[in-house]
């Protein structure tokens, strides 16, 4: 009897609270890429491997989370010289620092159908605080699919990205930007 009091109690407050549906990430149909300038010209690369957990309901988003873990040293563009400096110390360093991750902590909607994720980004063990607008097809929990698809444009000094070769960003521009289509299927 006590239990059927509290759900009465709940559902004329406003009703049960929601839960947050679960995703995984499918990496087979995702992209994760990266790009910028070097000398004045554009060079895109990309993340070969990572990894995510999108919790997310639209009806109550202090229950929504994004976390992503990105294996930097999978990271390519097709041009040799790139490829070989992305790992060393000045840039990734790999050996000491193999992944980037992003946690979130908060999401809140914006008018339009967006949302801003903020939290915080760690590249070289160097954790910054960020905020990205994303966009969610569909903005509900209607369908077992959702594809989220944003850019984060990131200072890559910030993170003592080229700090010793190239601190000015007279060669490689300060701003790299990183753009994602994520597909995830709810569990």
């Amino acid at each position: 009897m006590q239990l059927f009091f509290i759900a009465v109690m709940l559902l004329l407050a406003g009703g049960l609270p929601s839960v947050a549906a679960e995703y995984k990430i499918d990496t087979t149909q995702s992209t994760l890429k990266f790009r910028g300038t070097h000398a004045g010209n554009t060079f895109n690369g990309v993340f070969k491997q990572w990894t995510g957990k999108i919790v997310f309901d639209a009806k109550n988003l202090e229950t929504s989370s994004l976390d992503v873990t990105i294996d930097t040293t999978t990271a390519e563009t097709g041009n040799t010289l790139y490829d070989l400096t992305l790992p060393t110390e000045d840039w990734f360093a790999v050996k000491k620092h193999p992944v980037a991750t992003f946690k979130s902590t908060y999401i809140t909607k914006n008018s339009l159908g967006s949302y801003t994720v903020a939290g915080t980004l760690t590249i070289r063990n160097i954790p910054q605080p960020i905020r990205f607008t994303f966009i969610l097809t569909p903005d509900d929990e209607s369908s077992p699919t959702a594809k989220v698809t944003f850019t984060l444009p990131v200072d890559r000094l910030v993170f003592d990205m080229g700090k010793q070769s190239d601190a000015a960003a007279d060669w490689v521009g300060r701003t790299i930007d990183i753009d994602g289509v994520v597909i995830a299927n709810r569990l």
